[in-house]
């Protein structure tokens, strides 16, 4: 099994979650968003941990004009390459924050 873990800035991944919003009509709260920020990450590390050599991560890092800017391959932890800067509450507060900036 191969996953893809794709990262993107979270500020730049909610602008693009509110700006599909607009275009779709499909609403995700901020709280939401967070949740599943979180929780993508630990699914893949806990996937790959039970299942080891039958999963294959693969980490594809977003620039912040949303294009490749790192692509690895098999990968043991997300975390290994992608240090996460936030815990939920912090990134809530910063998610909000930015929103005030508009």
């Amino acid at each position: 099994m191969l996953i893809i873990y794709v990262y993107q800035n979270p500020a730049l991944a909610w602008k693009f979650v509110t700006a599909r919003e607009q275009i779709e009509g499909r609403n995700i709260p901020l709280s939401e968003f967070v949740r599943q920020y979180f929780s993508a990450r630990d699914a893949v590390n806990r996937l790959k941990s039970e299942f080891g050599h039958a999963v294959t991560v693969d980490v594809l890092l977003k620039n912040d004009k949303g294009g490749t800017r790192l692509y690895q391959e098999n990968v043991q932890r997300v975390d290994d390459h992608i240090p996460e800067n936030y815990d939920p509450a912090s990134l809530l507060r910063m998610l909000k924050a930015h929103e005030g900036l508009k």
